[in-house]
């Protein structure tokens, strides 16, 4: 006899970042920020440098890496970067090691497994395919950006499961 939908127990979730927790895009966001650089006529930076300034965003970064410059300028360098991230978002990214079977672990074991990143969600699906990660959900920074918690409430709700039983793994 099947359960009554109000009785189902909740699915446990596990929502996991990307950069820096799943896969290390470091290389491949620092040649683009330095292509960006350079559509200006700066010097590249080391990487190291520019992922001392990743974090909030394409926009953020650009404008961490380009000091002194400004209005159009500082517009076309996020342009460059965009254009140059999304022909070589996977040149060098990987997926950490032990990520795959982490994440094979997890829906092994029954638990919903998404990915809530800022990045723009069509270079998260590349990257996640590009690295052979498997995942139930992905939830970019197009519409609603960390802290923020929209995208974690839309894929607890997605997965039918319950802030309670969902780990955030990852910034």
């Amino acid at each position: 006899m099947p359960i009554p939908v109000t009785s189902r127990p909740e699915r446990r979730a596990a929502l996991i970042d990307l950069d820096g927790t799943l896969v290390d895009s470091r290389a491949d966001i620092a040649a683009s920020a330095n292509h960006a650089r350079a559509a200006l006529g700066l010097a590249a930076l080391p990487i190291a440098e520019i992922q001392s300034f990743v974090g909030d965003g394409a926009a953020r970064l650009i404008e961490r890496v380009t000091p002194g410059v400004s209005g159009d300028d500082r517009g076309r360098a996020v342009i460059a970067f965009h254009a140059h991230y999304a022909a070589h978002c996977c040149d060098a990214t990987e997926a950490y090691p032990g990520a795959i079977a982490a994440l094979a672990r997890l829906s092994a074991a029954g638990w919903a497994v998404g990915v809530c990143t800022n990045k723009p969600l069509t270079y998260s699906e590349r990257i996640l395919a590009h690295c052979g990660l498997r995942v139930d959900g992905v939830r970019g920074g197009d519409r609603t950006r960390k802290p923020e918690p929209g995208q974690l409430q839309e894929l607890i709700a997605a997965f039918a499961s319950t802030p309670a039983r969902t780990w955030m793994i990852g910034d």
